[in-house]
């Protein structure tokens, strides 16, 4: 996994442009707030809380926000909000940033003080936003949650609140043993899941799989991004765990392992609920690294996490310190059938290079390039070869990115051959 650190100090530097004090994490106080509340009050302020925000951070910034972001209090902060969220969304990267995460947590630190856990979630949930937008995240090289963890997760450790919901450890609970009938869940992403299970030996092997695909879930019970935070803001602030959905409850009755494909919101989401004796095994790629996900996870309630490389491992371990808690962590890589790819080369193939894949800001042509360029110092005879789409301009945030890659791709001239979208990636690689 390459490193970049001229990228990932100035992606870093946006989060620290105000002076935050590295707290040493505290114990957990689970459960601490958890009659701060009045039972009565709750149902109406968690009402107004997510009629009300959601409403508010939809407006655009124009015209309001801006003027307003100075302004002291709830309705600064949220301006401010607004502002820095828009033009991440257009692909800047607001100076401001790092002081407005900060100036969010502190609302939420505030409101955790006075026992209103729901617009704790609400501003927490907007730092968080903010913090992993995927402007800042462009390239997992570049990173700065997987660059300089330390740096970037500062303001959320100089918080209470950011702290409790993303760095304290959580209960310690008993590893279960499982079983050969698992169930797979995945939200609509069945590519690599189908290989692992293939490479198991199904349908005649140890395992008897079956799946459930958690889009299939009610609304009202669908994992998503709010609802994988306020679930986990509920458990760290009280201790309640969510509720297993219905559909899930009746498969989890005749299932021994339950296993997580992606490390996204289902996965954090349902690692925090109680699932009885039955196992949670979890699989985590690379891009999850970039979000919110495994932080908010309830890794002693999962009991084999495993991950696709050992550097996406050692990334996330230094970027989740609950990963530790996790029964066990094993790596698992991709399965793949190569035998469609063992084809003999044609000439010219030893100076060629390919990627298969390049449309967005994570593949790296960049990289590519580079390399190519430096070959063709020592040798011109060397080429490169891109499959698949090109960078899309519609994207705000990759606009940039689109921009780089085609200005040098023209630059290089004939040295690069782009031939889009293939459906004969075999024969092509002959040429490389």
């Amino acid at each position: 996994m390459r490193r970049d650190g001229d990228r990932a100090s100035g992606a870093t530097v946006a989060f620290l442009d105000a002076a935050t004090p590295r707290r040493a994490p505290t114990p957990p106080r689970l459960g601490r707030y958890r009659d701060r509340v009045s039972p009565s009050a709750r149902p109406l302020r968690r009402r107004a809380v997510e009629t009300v925000s959601p409403l508010l951070q939809r407006l655009p910034s124009r015209g309001w926000a801006a003027p307003t972001a100075d302004r002291p209090g709830a309705a600064g902060a949220l301006a401010a909000f607004v502002t820095a969220r828009d033009e991440l969304t257009a692909g800047r990267r607001p100076a401001e940033l790092g002081s407005t995460i900060i100036r969010l947590l502190e609302r939420a630190d505030a409101a955790l003080e006075r026992g209103d856990l729901d617009w704790t979630t609400e501003w927490f949930d907007e730092a968080l936003q903010l913090a992993f937008h995927p402007t800042v995240h462009h390239s997992y090289d570049s990173s700065p949650v997987l660059s300089d963890p330390e740096g970037f997760l500062a303001p959320f450790r100089a918080s209470e609140t950011g702290r409790g919901l993303l760095l304290d450890p959580d209960p310690v609970r008993p590893e279960h043993a499982g079983g050969t009938r698992v169930l797979a869940a995945c939200h609509s992403s069945w590519t690599f899941l189908d290989r692992l299970v293939e490479a198991t030996g199904a349908p005649t092997g140890p395992l008897s799989w079956s799946r459930l695909d958690l889009a299939a879930l009610p609304p009202d019970q669908r994992p998503t991004h709010r609802r994988a935070v306020r679930a986990r803001a509920r458990f760290a602030l009280t201790g309640e765990r969510p509720a297993v959905p219905d559909l899930l409850a009746r498969h989890l009755e005749s299932t021994d392992t339950l296993f997580v494909e992606w490390g996204a919101y289902p996965f954090a989401w349902l690692s925090l609920m109680d699932l009885g004796s039955t196992r949670l095994v979890c699989r985590l790629h690379r891009y999850e690294g970039m979000t919110p996900y495994p932080l908010l996870a309830d890794f002693a309630n999962v009991d084999e996490m495993l991950l696709i490389s050992p550097s996406v491992r050692d990334a996330l371990a230094a970027a989740t310190p609950r990963l530790a808690q996790a029964h066990r962590v094993s790596t698992v890589r991709n399965p793949h059938n190569y035998t469609r790819f063992t084809t003999t080369k044609e000439p010219g193939a030893e100076r060629t290079l390919i990627q298969v894949g390049w449309a967005t800001p994570v593949k790296d042509v960049l990289f590519t390039l580079d390399v190519l360029e430096s070959l063709r110092q020592e040798d011109p005879g060397w080429r490169l070869i891109l499959v698949g789409p090109r960078p899309a301009h519609s994207v705000a945030r990759d606009e940039a990115y689109a921009c780089e890659a085609e200005a040098r791709i023209a630059d290089l001239g004939d040295a690069v051959e782009v031939l889009g979208r293939r459906d004969d990636v075999p024969d092509l690689l002959r040429r490389a």
